[in-house]
C-alpha cells in the first residue's frame, strides 16, 4: 500500500547523552512523510513522532509497522482515526501513546 507522492522522506534522529545516572535516550521526528527504508533500521527508541495523514504521509497501518517506541506520538493527522493506529499497537508491550487533539 506505497503511495509515492512523497518519495523522498525525512526522519532526523536524535540521542541525548545520559544524564547523572539515567541512561541516553533517543528520539526519532518523521517529517512530512510515508514509510521509508531508512526507518526499518531504527531499534531502541524512547520517543518518537510520526505523521499519518494520507496522502502525502503514512496509514494507520504503515505507521504501525515502522517504529516500537516507548512512547508514540502521531501528529499531522488531520481527521484520520488515531484510534486505529492504538488498537493496531495494542499487542506490543511498552508503547506509551499521546495522542493530543489539536486542530
Amino acid at each position: 500500500m506505497k503511495n509515492l507522492f512523497l518519495p523522498l522522506g525525512l526522519l532526523i534522529s536524535i540521542i541525548q547523552p545520559a544524564v547523572s545516572q539515567a541512561a541516553p535516550e533517543s528520539d526519532t521526528f518523521a517529517g512530512e512523510t510515508e514509510v521509508i527504508p531508512e526507518m526499518s533500521g531504527i531499534t531502541n527508541i524512547d520517543i518518537t513522532f510520526l505523521p499519518m495523514n494520507q496522502p502525502y504521509t503514512m496509514t494507520p497501518e504503515q505507521a504501525a509497522e515502522v517504529i516500537k517506541p516507548k512512547v508514540l506520538y502521531p501528529y499531522h493527522f488531520g481527521d484520520t482515526d488515531t484510534s486505529k493506529l492504538v488498537d493496531l499497537l495494542k499487542g506490543q508491550p511498552g508503547i506509551e501513546f499521546r495522542i493530543r487533539k489539536l486542530q
